[in-house]
């Protein structure tokens, strides 16, 4: 589905409170001005919805899983290829996250490489449940 589309589920759930399909979203950006479009887009959902919003860049982070909060919505930009450890970390600690019912959401985002890499990875079963955002 297309960020717009996206945008306009996200709000719905997080109207009736969480833990619906679009609170864990991949989005596969074909270049930099698509990511930030998906971004933006999120930010204002997700602020207008009153929650609180962490962005995390994927090149550069630790994988810490203490970088995550108990409530929020993450957004964890530019993953690439290759897929670092710490990528992986970060949203395994999220998936316990939502396993404990906390008011969390995720949007993991970056090029279509990086995204096919994530699905692809052994420890990320889960995230076949997650919803798909492709953009650009």
């Amino acid at each position: 589905m297309r960020a717009d589309e996206w945008a306009y589920e996200l709000a719905d759930t997080l109207a009736h409170g969480w833990g619906g399909p679009a609170t864990m979203t991949v989005a596969a950006c074909a270049n930099a001005a698509a990511s930030e479009e998906v971004i933006a887009t999120a930010k204002k959902t997700v602020e207008a919805a009153g929650w609180d919003v962490y962005e995390i860049d994927a090149r550069r982070t630790a994988g810490d899983p203490s970088l995550l909060q108990d409530a929020g919505f993450v957004i964890l930009r530019d993953i690439q290829t290759p897929l670092r450890v710490e990528v992986v970390v970060l949203i395994g600690a999220f998936q316990h996250l939502v396993r404990r019912s906390l008011p969390v959401g995720m949007l993991a985002v970056g090029s279509p490489a990086g995204i096919r890499a994530l699905l692809r990875h052994p420890g990320m079963g889960f995230l076949s449940r997650a919803e798909s955002v492709i953009q650009g």
